[in-house]
C-alpha cells in the first residue's frame, strides 16, 4: 500500500533518458522517475557473466518455475538466462536487495535448454530442482558454491523419463508447491501430458489434456489447464470447469496459493480475474471491471502469504508493436502493477519498465514480454527491459518493494 495508486500515469521518458540506464553497471540503481521506487540493474552484456550477445535476463513468461530462491544472509540466488534468442545457456547469479550487490555463482544444473525446466526450492535456500540424465531424472542440487553439486538420498534422484515422457524428449514448466512436496511438469513443449509427483508418498499422477503451459496451485496439486477453463485435481483425478469464462482468453494466466489469476485481453472492461482452484465448483471472480490491462504473459505471486484473496500478485501491461492505449486503462504499456486478488486497496503502480520491445531486432511478442517474477518473500520483483532502446540489448532489473 506504499505504492501509488495506478491512475494511468504517463512515462517520464525525458527523466529516464537522462539516467543513461544502458550504460549503468551491474548493481547500479536509480529511482523510477514516476513512482520513486528503487530499481537495480542486475545484468549487462559483460556482467556478472561475459559473452552475452543480445540479452541477459533471468525470467521467462509466467512462473513456470520459481527463478528466485530463498535468501541466505540477505543474498538471493536467481536463475539467469543468457542470450536466449541465440544459443541460450543458464546460470545462477546472486543479488542482495539491501546492498544492491550482484554476483556470479555457477552454471545452472539441468539437461534441458529451457529455463522452465528448473525451479528454486520454496523451502530451502540454495536448492534448485532440475531434470537431467538419461533417462531423465528430477534431481535436487546444492547451488551455494562456485559449482553445483547433487543432493542424493531418500527419493532423490527420481526417474521421470522412463515412464512419463510419453514420446517427448524433455519436461518443461516444472513447478512445485510451497512445501516442496508436489512437483509438476509437462511432457514436451506442446503437451498434452501433465505429470504430478508427490515426493512424500513417491506417487505419480498423470493426465492428458489439451495444454501448453499449465499452472499448479502453489499450495496443492490442483492444475489449471490454461488453454481451456478446466481444473484438474491430480490426486482425486477429477476435472472441474471454471464457470463464467465464456468468451474469455484464459491462456498465460498464473497461480498464487490456491488461486489462478489473469486478465481478459478480449474485453476492455475487465481487469483482474481469479478463480479458486480447490473449489468443487470454481467460478471466475472479477473484483474490478472498470479498467483494462493487456497483460498476456503476466506472472508473479508473492507466496509468503495466507491462502486467501488478500494475496498480492503482479499485473504487467506488455509492450509490443501496435499496442493500443485504451481510455479505461490504469497503466501504460510497459508498466508493472500489483494488486490483491480481492482488489482491496486497488491496483498499485510498481514501476515503468521503459521496455520498447523488438529485442534482438525481433518483433516477436514472446521475445518482447516483460516477464515479471516476484521473490517468494515479496522483497523485490524481477523484470526485463531494453531500456527505451527499441531492438536493443535487454537486461534484467529488480524493483525493490517499499517497506514501512
Amino acid at each position: 500500500m506504499l505504492l501509488p495508486a495506478a491512475t494511468d500515469q504517463a512515462l517520464d521518458v525525458t527523466a529516464y533518458t537522462a539516467l543513461d540506464v544502458p550504460n549503468m553497471a551491474a548493481g547500479a540503481s536509480y529511482l523510477d522517475p514516476v513512482t520513486g521506487i528503487t530499481i537495480v540493474k542486475l545484468t549487462t552484456p559483460t556482467a556478472p557473466i561475459s559473452g552475452t550477445a543480445t540479452e541477459m535476463c533471468g525470467v521467462d513468461y509466467a512462473s513456470g518455475g520459481c527463478r528466485i530462491g530463498r535468501p541466505t544472509g540477505g543474498v538471493y540466488p536467481i536463475t539467469a538466462m543468457r542470450s536466449p534468442d541465440g544459443t541460450g545457456d543458464f546460470h545462477v547469479i546472486t543479488f542482495n536487495p539491501s546492498t544492491h550487490a550482484v554476483g556470479y555463482r555457477c552454471a545452472a544444473p539441468g539437461q534441458s535448454a529451457r529455463e522452465i525446466s528448473r525451479a528454486m526450492s520454496f523451502v530451502t535456500p540454495n536448492v534448485m530442482y532440475a531434470f537431467s540424465g538419461s533417462p531423465l531424472n528430477l534431481r535436487k542440487y546444492d547451488i551455494s558454491g562456485g559449482t553445483f553439486s547433487e543432493i542424493t538420498g531418500g527419493v532423490w534422484p527420481k526417474d521421470w523419463g522412463t515412464s512419463h515422457l510419453h514420446g517427448a524428449t524433455r519436461f518443461v514448466w516444472l513447478q512445485a508447491t510451497t512445501d516442496d512436496r508436489y512437483f509438476a511438469a509437462q511432457a514436451g513443449d506442446g503437451g498434452p501430458w501433465v505429470v504430478v509427483w508427490d515426493s512424500q508418498t513417491d506417487t505419480f499422477y498423470e493426465r492428458s489434456f489439451s495444454t501448453n503451459e499449465f499452472k499448479m496451485s502453489k499450495d496443492s496439486p490442483f492444475i489449471h489447464n490454461t488453454t481451456t477453463f478446466d481444473v484438474w485435481n491430480a490426486v482425486a483425478d477429477t476435472v472441474a470447469t471454471i464457470s463464467g469464462m465464456s468468451g474469455m482468453y484464459p491462456s498465460h494466466s498464473d497461480s498464487a496459493r490456491q488461486y489462478v489469476f489473469g486478465s481478459d485481453v478480449n474485453d476492455v472492461h475487465r481487469g483482474l480475474w481469479y478463480a479458486d482452484l480447490e473449489s468443487a465448483s470454481p467460478a471466475r471472480v472479477s473484483p474490478n471491471e472498470t479498467y483494462y490491462i493487456g497483460n498476456l504473459y503476466t506472472s508473479g505471486a508473492w507466496v509468503d502469504q495466507a491462502s486467501d484473496t488478500t494475496q498480492w500478485v503482479t499485473q504487467a501491461y506488455q509492450t509490443f508493436d501496435g499496442a493500443t492505449n485504451h481510455g479505461n486503462e490504469k497503466m501504460e504499456p510497459g508498466s508493472i502493477g500489483m494488486i490483491r486478488l480481492d482488489n482491496s486497496g486497488g491496483l498499485r503502480l510498481l514501476c515503468h519498465t521503459y521496455n520498447l520491445g523488438d529485442v534482438n531486432v525481433q518483433s516477436d511478442y514472446y521475445t518482447n514480454s516483460l516477464w515479471p517474477n516476484m521473490a517468494p518473500d515479496g522483497k523485490f520483483c524481477l523484470f526485463k527491459s531494453n531500456m527505451n532502446n527499441k531492438g536493443g540489448f535487454a537486461s534484467m532489473f529488480a524493483a525493490i518493494l517499499p517497506t514501512s
